[in-house]
């Protein structure tokens, strides 16, 4: 198990892929995250509280899912995620370029 590397003979590339693959001998692959959570693990990815999320839920505007005595709820975690991305707000310098190109737009339908 123990491998000497001498560095004069190796480049770079070759040692960090030789470390990579060790450590994952030593550690195995990465785990996937489950893709249906709870309501806690679903509230925590799009930062607020069961609560808030219920209220979301309630009123249609996040997706869930019912198992089949309508008891249990659950959601997607690529759902979730998505929902938290949609709620990105664009930098100052997103939306002067955004008005730029509707200026720009607007004068060249103008134009015609």
């Amino acid at each position: 198990m123990n491998e000497s590397i001498i560095l004069s003979q190796i480049t770079l590339d070759a040692l960090a892929e030789k470390i990579a693959s060790k450590l994952t001998d030593l550690i195995g692959q990465p785990k996937k995250l489950p893709e249906r959570i709870n309501s806690e693990e679903a509230a925590k990815i799009i930062g607020c509280k069961e609560s808030y999320l219920a209220q979301l839920r309630h009123k249609g505007e996040i997706p869930f899912y019912k198992n089949e005595g309508g008891r249990i709820i659950s959601y997607k975690r690529s759902e979730m995620e998505a929902y938290r991305d949609s709620k990105r707000v664009a930098t100052k310098s997103e939306r002067v370029e955004a008005a730029h190109l509707a200026q720009v737009r607007k004068s060249i339908i103008h134009s015609n």
